[in-house]
């Protein structure tokens, strides 16, 4: 068998094991419209953020995203899902932003927005108070409901009635909102505060060669490997 041949075979055998691991690894379902992202998360309330984004697969790549799942009163998780490549493509822009929402009422929304959208405005989770330094409203949340700027990734932002009225036109026109000064999604600066090394990863593509290597060593030791990337 000359090298081209072998060459030839390796790439088909590579390619049958890299799509087994994605299977074996991941659902087999595929996310490729935002309307459908109620049936991958049935909780209510509830708000879905999107922390990370990555490919598996060497020839022909995978795509995933990476939410952060959170509900006003239980503990927040992570959860990993198979998107379509158009969805994958428009998340890049949307890096630590609210991607679906549903609220006590059932009513349902896919408008990016900052990650707090659900609970903002909602007197069930604050109120308006006054901020004589800046002399204008801003938001509170309720004792009980606190701990939803941490896990939110807003400790360090002021949320003010001017955030909350342009967001709200947003909402009407149903355009993404990224903040008065642009302060969210993938060129802002507040996702920063939730997204995590362990969730955010950008996978590098390994080499061809070391591929080989990692999978079929035995054939090619004492000798150098003629593969040219």
């Amino acid at each position: 068998m000359n090298k081209v041949a072998l060459y030839i075979l390796l790439v088909f055998i590579y390619l049958g094991i890299d799509r087994a691991l994605v299977k074996n690894n991941h659902s087999n379902t595929t996310l490729r419209n935002p309307s459908f992202y109620r049936l991958y998360f049935p909780e209510t309330p509830i708000t879905v953020i999107l922390v990370g984004q990555y490919t598996q697969g060497f020839f022909i790549p995978t795509y995933f995203h990476v939410y952060k799942v959170i509900h006003p009163v239980r503990s927040p998780y992570y959860k990993t899902i198979k998107v379509g490549r158009f969805l994958f493509e428009k998340g890049s822009s949307y890096l630590g932003m609210s991607l679906f929402r549903r609220d006590d009422f059932q009513r349902e929304e896919t408008i990016p927005m900052p990650p707090g959208d659900l609970f903002i405005g909602n007197k069930t989770y604050g109120d308006w108070g006054i901020s004589f330094t800046q002399n204008q409203r801003i938001w509170d949340f309720k004792p009980e409901y606190r701990h939803l700027r941490k896990e939110l990734g807003l400790e360090n932002f002021e949320i003010t009635y001017q955030f909350f009225r342009r967001k709200k036109i947003h909402h009407e026109r149903e355009i993404p909102f990224y903040g008065i000064k642009k302060e969210f999604g993938s060129k802002g600066v507040i996702k920063d505060l939730h997204l995590t090394a362990r969730f955010y990863q950008k996978k590098k593509a390994r080499s061809f060669k070391k591929i080989i290597l990692q999978y079929f060593p035995k054939p090619f030791q004492g000798r150098e490997v003629q593969i040219h990337e």
